[in-house]
């Protein structure tokens, strides 16, 4: 997990309940960056330099999360931090409701941490920041 996004998690352990455990994942392959065993909760979390209504969201870290969750009967929260705000969306919940994502290809970057800037097709989707199931404001540090 990036640094940007061990704050984030740091801000939602501060809210504590249902957040306040949570947990960094233990490995960096990891499809997830947190996870509370009490509340069955997996949490994906980004930190987007820009505000967009509409946030993205890969193909294959939904599918892998939204499965995952299934499985063992726990909750897939995509958290995305933007300008002072933090919007978490309730994946398995929109899921559910048959979302429409609005899933495409779309040439990305093939690694961003990794400064492999060679494009390659994605899938993505998008989540309008008006269906999050919660809102963070904070003050910028």
């Amino acid at each position: 997990m990036k640094a940007e996004e061990l704050k984030i998690l740091d801000k939602l352990r501060v809210l504590g309940g249902k957040y306040g455990k949570l947990k960094q994942s233990c490995d960096e392959y990891c499809r997830y960056d947190a996870i509370c065993m009490d509340n069955f909760l997996i949490v994906e979390i980004k930190k987007r330099h820009t505000y967009y209504e509409k946030t993205m969201i890969e193909l294959d870290k939904y599918s892998f999360n939204t499965t995952f969750a299934e499985i063992h009967k726990f909750v897939f929260l995509y958290v995305v931090e933007m300008e002072n705000s933090i919007y978490i969306f309730n994946i398995t919940e929109l899921k559910n409701m048959n979302y429409n994502f609005e899933w495409s290809r779309k040439p990305m970057p093939k690694q961003t941490e990794f400064n492999n800037n060679n494009e390659i097709a994605k899938w993505v989707g998008y989540i309008n920041i008006a269906d999050s199931a919660q809102i963070i404001n904070y003050v910028k540090e």
